[in-house]
């Protein structure tokens, strides 16, 4: 499989193409300034099914000073479906919550699913999977899940980001991938005539490519023909 790593020139076109076959969700919004609560959020995910289906469970790794009680959160599309609280102790912790086929039904592909963690007020992390939509005129392959993951660096050349998402195909067909900063497309990559079956598409970007700052949502989805077939986005709020 040969892998072309395009950054790309040309955003503003670009990302209006790419993104016609998921539903337009609003950007969250950055906090004005650094929350003052207990904690500070390492890592937030959001799991389904091997076929990103119900149940989704939701977890966050938090540094905390304190004993914190945080508000777990589920979203669909922007509407709250579940809501419970938890309590931990100081140190590292780990909030996990599970939404269940029952507590979001209807689903039928190209939904926002998110998980927040809460906790004092404001609002610690959040992490979204787009569960899969045909793309736009292909039947050739469908969405199965995707992934982004987070990493410290010390240097602008180190892995920010690392974006994974799997596309199962009947036919050889062309893959993709692609990174977002808030709905903007900052880098993208191409697979080319990709064999049928089950097929990853991923890629690392280096933190002098994305630029992030506290409340941006980043995203990374899998792409057919150049359409958007799933996609997962984290946003770190401090």
């Amino acid at each position: 499989m040969h892998r072309i790593k395009i950054i790309s020139a040309l955003v503003g076109a670009l990302a209006v193409v790419l993104a016609a076959a998921l539903p337009v969700t609003a950007a969250q919004a950055k906090p004005a300034t650094a929350d003052s609560t207990n904690c500070v959020a390492t890592s937030i995910d959001l799991n389904g099914s091997q076929a990103s289906t119900a149940p989704f469970t939701g977890a966050g790794v938090l540094d905390c000073t304190a004993p914190t009680e945080f508000t777990l959160r589920f979203l669909v599309n922007g509407q709250q479906v579940k809501q419970s609280t938890t309590s931990t102790g100081a140190g590292t912790v780990t909030v996990d919550g599970t939404l269940s086929a029952a507590e979001a039904p209807g689903l039928e592909g190209g939904e926002k699913i998110c998980f927040e963690v809460h906790s004092s007020g404001a609002r610690e992390a959040s992490g979204c999977l787009i569960t899969p939509a045909p793309p736009a005129g292909s039947g050739d392959c469908v969405g199965l899940r995707s992934d982004v993951e987070r990493f410290p660096v010390s240097s602008p050349s180190d892995t920010r980001y690392f974006g994974e998402a799997y596309l199962r195909c009947y036919v050889p067909t062309d893959l993709g991938g692609r990174l977002t900063v808030n709905g903007t497309t900052v880098m993208s990559s191409s697979y080319p005539d990709a064999p049928a079956g089950d097929n990853p598409v991923f890629e690392g970007v280096p933190a002098a490519e994305v630029g992030d700052q506290p409340g941006d949502e980043v995203c990374w989805f899998g792409q057919v023909y150049g359409y958007d077939a799933v996609g997962a986005c984290d946003t770190y709020d401090d």
